[in-house]
């Protein structure tokens, strides 16, 4: 059922988007190259559209968003059809003509946390495009556009045609850039071949209808402005407003409203050639603005209703609440039914005392002692069973499994899609990814530091590779009277999947500082911070002890700084309450913990394996789970994972 609402929801947000966000962009294209043949135009721009496509995708290990979903996850259990409905209302405002933000519509619905930080990004830019568009106009009106109405009936020379095809393809490259996350949104965050044509496919089609209709209803918008159909005042328009979406995307990835971008560089061009030129009276001209800004807005106020109404509505009719996350890189999906949280309600594994076989383990570090666990009791219930276990860390695991030198990988992030490929290539399908629990990432202090919370960017400024010539010291975190000492940091070795989820989540995948004191072992980390007042490091939760204190996180300045327990119920027997935070998504360094198993299409696996992964997810097995430290999975989840150990289960070509 999700992934048949992924796929719904990203036909009808590209297809919605495209015809009221994409059109803005390439409307001065359309408008001025009218007596062109549609197909010619449509040809243009899905060859920029392909190129910054397979770009992103090749240079950001299958994120076609740039970076711009970073904190925005998917959705914690899945997609519902409530996600569905920021694109069905965009559909219908833009038949009416009304220049609404995706940006604000569709991507709040996903994080309503981020509606304040889009908001002022987009009012800045607003802004900026205006009074740079008076600047620019004030000075070239005169010279320049009082030249170009006079002379519109002119064919444009060759050089403005080139000019103007260069300026576009700029102008859409940069558009791209900002605006497929509002698309993408719907889709895993990196994705597979299979899904990467799937996607360039459909935007191809969708955009060859929007070119074939000229634009649609939402044309209107460029068309009414003066002289916006000349091929040399087009070429200005666009050259501006790319330059302006250029700056903004270094300015930072939260994303931003380009249809407001679009509008305060019309409103304030419209506003200087009225000035100067007197094309028509400065209170039309005020109306205009007006009018296309009250639209704006009221895209604003429909985005901010779906945004804070349509959990009240969901909990009003299905009487439970709808977990929306708040943001992170979209690699920490959690799950979403926590109120179902109880190991009771798992299956219970029956015992099989003759079964006799092998099973090798390899990969992760963090899962070394559940592991053992798993293998000690198992194999009191099968004793024939033969269990062995490396646990050198996640990166381990795909090479060993793709060598066939284990049959089960171990690991606590998902695979990459280069990870992915190079096991299809050698098997010829995908490894079957089962979900065994979950797991909150700490960060660990001192037990004497008095630190109470830091944001996703403070962990950035401490551990990132910048940071190492800074000489951050304590005192800009702490009062004191606690020493102000040089921060000393601790993590993971280059093998551990913590150490890429945590470089992921907190440094957006930029390089940790060189002098970061890396550790094979997860408790050393642990060890080494309650050893020294000056350390900060990060483990598993479950590895915390009395030397150490976990300390808060805050996605952002202004958001709640969350423990991945709340204080009032971290030894309540309700486990939903207890990882309310992790199961939600609110905590935002939680994760799923993985096994990876070689499950050829059509055939079931090995009876000691199999045995071994229904054990793990029986009742017995997700206590043991609980024991090390980790969390357990739904009932809901659970059965999600044993369906892959049927026969006929292959792994979904979009995963």
């Amino acid at each position: 059922m999700a992934s048949t609402l992924a796929i719904v929801g990203f036909l009808l947000a590209a297809y919605s988007i495209v015809a009221n966000d994409a059109i803005q962009t390439l409307g001065t294209f359309i408008s001025s190259n009218s007596k062109r043949p549609w197909w010619v135009l449509w040809a243009f721009a899905s060859t920029v559209l392909l190129f910054v496509f397979i770009y992103g995708w090749l240079t950001n290990d299958g994120d076609v968003s740039f970076g711009r979903l970073a904190k925005f996850p998917e959705p914690a259990g899945g997609l519902t059809w409530l996600h569905i409905i920021p694109p069905l209302v965009i559909l219908l405002l833009t038949r009416y003509g009304i220049p609404v933000s995706t940006t604000f519509l569709v991507l709040a619905v996903f994080a309503p946390g981020n509606l304040t930080g889009m908001l002022s990004k987009s009012m800045l830019g607003y802004i900026v495009a205006f009074f740079v568009a008076i600047g620019i106009y004030l000075v070239i009106t005169k010279s320049f556009e009082k030249k170009m109405i006079a002379t519109a009936e002119n064919p444009p020379t060759t050089v403005w045609v080139t000019l103007q095809w260069i300026s576009t393809a700029l102008l859409w490259s940069q558009w791209l850039v900002h605006d497929l996350a509002n698309i993408f949104v719907y889709l895993p965050r990196k994705l597979t071949p299979m899904y990467f044509v799937f996607a360039a496919l459909v935007m191809l089609v969708l955009h060859a209808v929007i070119f074939a209709r000229r634009g649609g209803s939402i044309q209107h918008i460029v068309t009414s402005k003066t002289n916006t159909q000349d091929i040399r005042s087009a070429t200005i328009i666009d050259f501006i407003y790319a330059m302006i979406l250029m700056i903004f995307k270094e300015y930072s990835n939260m994303p931003m409203s380009t249809t407001w971008v679009f509008l305060g560089l019309l409103a304030g061009r419209e506003t200087a050639i009225s000035l100067l030129l007197k094309v028509r009276p400065m209170k039309e001209t005020g109306g205009i603005v007006f009018k296309d800004a009250g639209k704006a807005m009221t895209g604003l106020a429909v985005s901010a209703g779906l945004a804070f109404g349509l959990p009240i509505f969901h909990q009003a009719v299905s009487g439970t609440e709808l977990l929306a996350n708040e943001p992170a890189p979209a690699k920490n999906v959690v799950i979403a039914d926590s109120d179902a949280a109880s190991i009771a309600a798992l299956p219970t594994y029956v015992a099989q005392p003759n079964l006799t076989g092998e099973v090798r383990t390899v990969g992760s570090d963090t899962l070394k002692e559940v592991m053992q666990k798993f293998a000690a009791r198992f194999q009191e219930l099968s004793p024939g069973v033969a269990i062995s276990q490396e646990s050198a860390g996640s990166a381990t695991a795909p090479p060993a499994l793709i060598a066939g030198d284990c049959e089960i990988g171990l690991m606590s992030r998902k695979m990459t899609s280069a990870e992915m490929s190079q096991f299809r290539n050698k098997h010829g399908h995908n490894p079957v990814m089962i979900r065994i629990g979950l797991d909150a990432l700490a960060v660990y202090v001192n037990a004497e530091n008095p630190v109470r919370g830091l944001t996703l960017a403070q962990l950035d400024s401490i551990f990132d590779a910048q940071a190492e010539a800074q000489k951050l010291r304590w005192g800009k975190f702490v009062m004191p009277p606690f020493p102000n000492h040089e921060i000393v940091t601790y993590g993971r070795n280059e093998q551990s999947g913590t150490r890429y989820f945590f470089r992921e989540m907190a440094l957006n995948g930029a390089p940790f500082r060189a002098d970061m004191q890396s550790y094979q072992d997860s408790a050393e980390v642990v060890k080494a911070v309650g050893g020294s007042i000056n350390a900060i490091g990060f483990s598993g939760m479950g590895y915390r002890d009395q030397e150490v204190r976990a300390i808060a996180i805050a996605r952002y300045e202004d958001d709640e700084y969350l423990n991945y327990s709340p204080d009032e119920y971290q030894n309540d027997p309700d486990l939903a309450k207890r990882f309310q935070y992790v199961y939600d998504g609110q905590y935002p360094l939680s994760r799923f913990l993985y096994i990876y198993v070689n499950k050829p299409s059509g055939e079931k696996l090995a009876p000691p394996i199999d045995a071994l992964l229904r054990f793990i997810l029986s009742q017995d097995g997700q206590q043991i789970v609980l024991d090390a430290g980790f969390i357990p999975l739904t009932p809901n989840l659970t059965s999600q994972q044993l369906d892959k150990l049927q026969a006929g289960y292959e792994p979904r070509w979009y995963e």
